[in-house]
C-alpha cells in the first residue's frame, strides 16, 4: 500500500485541499507531526496534538480533498512555532484510526534540554531579580530543574529563600513561583510549563548584603 506524502512548508503552515493523484478517493490518512502546533483535520474537525507521529484515520465513503489546518487548538491549549514541519500521507485504502505517540524522547529530539546561568552580586537587602532566559516570541519554556549556590561572607547563616518565576509575575509574593528554594537545598527537579512569551526570571530575598549568587536552570523550548 503506497502512500502519498505532503509537508508543510514550515511550522505554523497548514495543507490545504489535499488530493490523491490521479483524482483518486481518500480512505486513509497518516500524519507525522512533530511541531507545537495542534493541528486539525477537515472535513471531520479531528485534532492531532502536538509532538504527535503515527496519528491516523480512515473514512470508509472517500473523501476528495483533506484540508489540514494548522494553530488551530481546542479550547485552553496552546501553539508554539518550535519543532519541525508536519507532514500528511494519503492513501487510498483505509489506514486504521490511531491518536498516535508521543514519546518523550521524540520530543527531546525537537525540544533539546538546555541550560543557563547567571551569577551576580546582591547589594542590598530588598528583593534582588535578574533574568536568566529571556522571552521567546510564540514560544514557551518548560522548566525541568534549578539550582543556586552562594558566595562570599562565610561568617553569616543566612536565612533567605530563592525563587524561579516567570516574568510578567511582579514581585516572590504575588505567585507564578517555583520554590522557595534555600541556598543549602543544591538541585531541585521541577518540570513545569510556562506561559507563551514570558521569561525565565530569579529572585533573591534575604537578610544579608555583599554576597555573589549563581543561579541556573534546565529547560526545554517548546
Amino acid at each position: 500500500m503506497l502512500g502519498d506524502t505532503r509537508r508543510a512548508t514550515a511550522v505554523g503552515a497548514s495543507l490545504l485541499g489535499l488530493q490523491l493523484r490521479g483524482g483518486a478517493l481518500i480512505r486513509g490518512l497518516i500524519v507525522d507531526n512533530p511541531s507545537g502546533q495542534w493541528l486539525r483535520v477537515y472535513p471531520d474537525g479531528d485534532y492531532v496534538a502536538p509532538y504527535t507521529m503515527g496519528w491516523s484515520l480512515s473514512w470508509r465513503v472517500g473523501r476528495a480533498t483533506v484540508d489540514i489546518k494548522s494553530g488551530e487548538a481546542p479550547a485552553g491549549q496552546i501553539n508554539t512555532l518550535q519543532g519541525d514541519p508536519f507532514s500528511a500521507t494519503l492513501y487510498e485504502d483505509e489506514v486504521g484510526s490511531s491518536p498516535g505517540s508521543q514519546d518523550p524522547a521524540f520530543i527531546t529530539q525537537f525540544t533539546p534540554i538546555l541550560s543557563a546561568s547567571a551569577s551576580f552580586q546582591v547589594s542590598s537587602l530588598v528583593n534582588n531579580t535578574t533574568t536568566l532566559v529571556a522571552a521567546i516570541a510564540n514560544k514557551r519554556f518548560r522548566v525541568l530543574s534549578y539550582s543556586f549556590a552562594k558566595f562570599g561572607l562565610g561568617l553569616f547563616d543566612d536565612s533567605g529563600v530563592w525563587y524561579i518565576f516567570r516574568s510578567g509575575t511582579g514581585a516572590v509574593t504575588t505567585g507564578g513561583l517555583l520554590g522557595p528554594l534555600t541556598y543549602e537545598s543544591g538541585t531541585q527537579r521541577w518540570e513545569v510549563d510556562f506561559p507563551v512569551g514570558t521569561s525565565i526570571v530569579v529572585e533573591y530575598q534575604g537578610d544579608w548584603a555583599a554576597f555573589q549568587v549563581t543561579a541556573s536552570v534546565t529547560y526545554q523550548v517548546l
